[in-house]
Protein backbone atom coordinates (compact mmCIF):
# COMPACT_ATOMS: atom_id res chain seq x y z
CA UNK A 1 0.00 0.00 0.00
CA UNK A 2 1.43 3.38 -0.98
CA UNK A 3 1.29 6.32 1.32
CA UNK A 4 -1.34 8.97 0.68
CA UNK A 5 -0.27 12.00 -1.38
CA UNK A 6 0.70 15.12 0.50
CA UNK A 7 -1.94 17.83 0.35
CA UNK A 8 -1.32 20.80 -1.94
CA UNK A 9 -3.02 24.15 -1.48
CA UNK A 10 -3.61 24.93 -5.17
CA UNK A 11 -4.69 28.49 -4.45
CA UNK A 12 -1.35 29.05 -2.73
CA UNK A 13 0.47 27.45 -5.70
CA UNK A 14 -1.23 29.93 -8.03
CA UNK A 15 -0.28 32.85 -5.77
CA UNK A 16 3.35 31.74 -5.67
CA UNK A 17 3.51 31.25 -9.45
CA UNK A 18 1.94 34.67 -10.04
CA UNK A 19 4.60 36.11 -7.71
CA UNK A 20 7.28 34.52 -9.91
CA UNK A 21 8.40 31.63 -7.70
CA UNK A 22 10.09 28.65 -9.31
CA UNK A 23 8.64 25.16 -9.28
CA UNK A 24 11.47 23.90 -7.09
CA UNK A 25 10.72 26.63 -4.54
CA UNK A 26 7.01 25.81 -4.52
CA UNK A 27 7.71 22.09 -4.17
CA UNK A 28 9.91 22.84 -1.16
CA UNK A 29 7.06 24.91 0.27
CA UNK A 30 4.94 21.74 0.32
CA UNK A 31 7.84 19.52 1.45
CA UNK A 32 7.96 17.38 -1.68
CA UNK A 33 10.36 16.55 -4.45
CA UNK A 34 10.05 18.85 -7.49
CA UNK A 35 9.32 15.91 -9.83
CA UNK A 36 6.45 14.80 -7.57
CA UNK A 37 5.09 18.34 -7.60
CA UNK A 38 5.36 18.60 -11.40
CA UNK A 39 3.54 15.27 -11.78
CA UNK A 40 0.77 16.45 -9.46
CA UNK A 41 0.34 19.63 -11.50
CA UNK A 42 0.10 17.54 -14.69
CA UNK A 43 -2.52 15.27 -13.11
CA UNK A 44 -4.63 18.17 -11.83
CA UNK A 45 -4.50 20.54 -14.82
CA UNK A 46 -3.87 18.13 -17.71
CA UNK A 47 -0.87 20.15 -18.88
CA UNK A 48 2.84 20.27 -18.12
CA UNK A 49 4.21 22.40 -15.33
CA UNK A 50 6.07 24.68 -17.75
CA UNK A 51 2.89 25.58 -19.61
CA UNK A 52 0.88 26.03 -16.42
CA UNK A 53 3.53 28.16 -14.71
CA UNK A 54 3.94 30.31 -17.85
CA UNK A 55 0.24 31.19 -17.76
CA UNK A 56 0.39 32.17 -14.10
CA UNK A 57 3.67 34.09 -14.48
CA UNK A 58 2.15 36.05 -17.38
CA UNK A 59 -0.77 36.96 -15.14
CA UNK A 60 1.69 38.19 -12.51
CA UNK A 61 3.60 40.23 -15.09
CA UNK A 62 0.40 41.93 -16.22
CA UNK A 63 -0.46 42.82 -12.61
CA UNK A 64 2.99 44.34 -12.11
CA UNK A 65 2.69 46.36 -15.33
CA UNK A 66 -0.75 47.64 -14.36
CA UNK A 67 0.42 48.70 -10.90
CA UNK A 68 3.52 50.39 -12.33
CA UNK A 69 1.42 52.23 -14.88
CA UNK A 70 -1.06 53.27 -12.20
CA UNK A 71 1.75 54.47 -9.95
CA UNK A 72 3.32 56.48 -12.77
CA UNK A 73 0.27 58.01 -14.43
CA UNK A 74 -2.40 58.38 -11.80
CA UNK A 75 -0.06 59.29 -8.94
CA UNK A 76 2.32 61.27 -11.16
CA UNK A 77 5.43 59.46 -9.92
CA UNK A 78 8.18 61.21 -11.92
CA UNK A 79 10.73 58.44 -11.45
CA UNK A 80 8.30 55.80 -12.66
CA UNK A 81 7.22 57.98 -15.59
CA UNK A 82 10.85 58.38 -16.65
CA UNK A 83 11.46 54.63 -16.27
CA UNK A 84 8.38 53.76 -18.35
CA UNK A 85 9.37 56.32 -20.97
CA UNK A 86 12.84 54.83 -21.31
CA UNK A 87 11.68 51.22 -21.34
CA UNK A 88 8.43 51.38 -23.30
CA UNK A 89 9.04 54.39 -25.52
CA UNK A 90 12.83 54.10 -25.97
CA UNK A 91 13.33 57.59 -24.60
CA UNK A 92 16.81 58.61 -23.49
CA UNK A 93 18.53 61.17 -21.29
CA UNK A 94 21.17 61.77 -23.97
CA UNK A 95 20.90 63.35 -27.35
CA UNK A 96 22.59 60.97 -29.71
CA UNK A 97 23.45 62.09 -33.20
CA UNK A 98 24.13 59.56 -35.86
CA UNK A 99 25.13 60.19 -39.44
CA UNK A 100 25.23 57.87 -42.38
CA UNK A 101 27.28 59.05 -45.27
CA UNK A 102 30.54 60.76 -46.02
CA UNK A 103 31.71 63.76 -44.05
CA UNK A 104 34.73 65.55 -45.52
CA UNK A 105 37.57 65.93 -43.03
CA UNK A 106 40.33 68.44 -43.55
CA UNK A 107 43.70 67.30 -42.23
CA UNK A 108 46.15 70.05 -41.32
CA UNK A 109 49.79 69.01 -41.20
CA UNK A 110 51.96 71.26 -39.05
CA UNK A 111 55.06 69.16 -39.54
CA UNK A 112 57.31 68.76 -42.59
CA UNK A 113 56.49 65.06 -42.90
CA UNK A 114 53.75 63.88 -45.23
CA UNK A 115 50.69 62.42 -43.54
CA UNK A 116 48.86 59.46 -44.95
CA UNK A 117 45.60 59.53 -42.93
CA UNK A 118 44.30 56.29 -44.43
CA UNK A 119 47.08 54.34 -42.75
CA UNK A 120 47.05 53.61 -39.06
CA UNK A 121 49.56 55.17 -36.67
CA UNK A 122 51.76 52.07 -36.46
CA UNK A 123 52.30 52.04 -40.20
CA UNK A 124 53.05 55.77 -40.24
CA UNK A 125 55.62 55.28 -37.46
CA UNK A 126 57.30 52.46 -39.39
CA UNK A 127 57.51 54.64 -42.50
CA UNK A 128 59.04 57.51 -40.52
CA UNK A 129 61.69 55.20 -39.03
CA UNK A 130 62.59 53.84 -42.49
CA UNK A 131 62.91 57.36 -43.91
CA UNK A 132 65.20 58.45 -41.05
CA UNK A 133 67.58 55.51 -41.60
Amino acid sequence: MSRPPKPIDWKRVDELLIAGCLGTEIAANFDMHPDTFYNRVSEKYDMGFTEYSSEKRAAGNSIIRAVQFDEAVRKRDRGMLIWLGKNRLSQSDRDEISHKGNIPIQVINYSNEPIEPWKDNQENKKNRIKKEE
